[in-house]
């Protein structure tokens, strides 16, 4: 267990400059998700648009986890030395522009028939077809591995601040915990795909507008509780943490 003790009781809503950072790293997500979203209407209707923007598709796919953890992120955080590594901007940059070089040395149609196809490997490009397709799987992994991270923070941080918190300030991390729920609800829906084909998770007539309203969701969850502040924020001034 670990002993919290602080200057400075919890308070709802961050410091200005904080409120700062957490606005430019919602606003990050929210145009990832809308790219995300976009990406998926041209691999259906603009399959060739869809390989020109392939590897920047890819980034912002990956980047949506890794800017929704990172929010979670500075809202739990708990001590002044914890830091944000920039290794996980700079990973997905690494993959999407291994992807980028890789596919200037594949002839276009080969990616833009993966594509087509909803998914048949190119016989000529069997590693390559592999790679390409497996993108939809790594962000599962990235969702997953980044929702299970924020659940965890969230349950370590909710311990922290009922040491000393009042329940009204507790209940404001409630909605912290449904947010991360529906995070994880987005990642699993997809797994469908493992058991049937490609194609399925993009015609299914009940999942893709399920996800959509799940989305909207987290949206207005997200946007509502930013803009009046309601979550609960333990000074890092003058703290200092203690083993029990």
């Amino acid at each position: 267990m670990m002993l919290i003790r602080s200057n400075e009781e919890p308070c709802r809503g961050t410091s200005p400059h904080e409120r700062r950072v957490l606005k430019r790293i919602l606003l990050l997500f929210y145009f990832c998700e809308i790219a995300m979203w976009i990406s998926t209407l041209c691999y259906n209707y603009v399959p060739a648009s869809f390989v020109h923007l392939s590897a920047a598709f890819y980034l912002v796919i990956l980047l949506t986890q890794v800017s929704f953890f990172h929010f979670v992120y500075r809202l739990t955080q708990q001590r002044a030395d914890e830091v944000f590594s920039f290794w996980h901007y700079l990973l997905p940059l690494l993959i999407a522009g291994l992807q980028e070089v890789w596919m200037l040395c594949v002839p276009f149609d080969v990616t833009l028939g993966l594509v087509e196809s909803k998914g048949i490997p190119s016989a000529e490009y069997p590693v390559y077809s592999v790679y390409f397709l497996f993108k939809i799987k790594m962000r599962m992994i990235y969702s997953l591995f980044y929702t299970v991270w924020a659940l965890i923070r969230i349950y370590r941080y909710r311990q922290a601040v009922v040491n000393y918190s009042s329940d009204e300030e507790r209940m404001s991390l409630s909605w912290l915990k449904v947010l991360v729920f529906l995070a994880l609800v987005l990642v699993l829906l997809p797994l469908s795909i493992v058991f049937r084909e490609r194609s399925y998770v993009f015609t299914a007539m009940f999942l893709m507008p399920f996800m959509v309203v799940l989305l909207l969701a987290q949206f207005v969850l997200l946007c509502y509780n930013f803009i009046t502040g309601n979550y609960v924020q333990i000074s890092l001034a003058g703290r200092s943490v203690e083993g029990v």
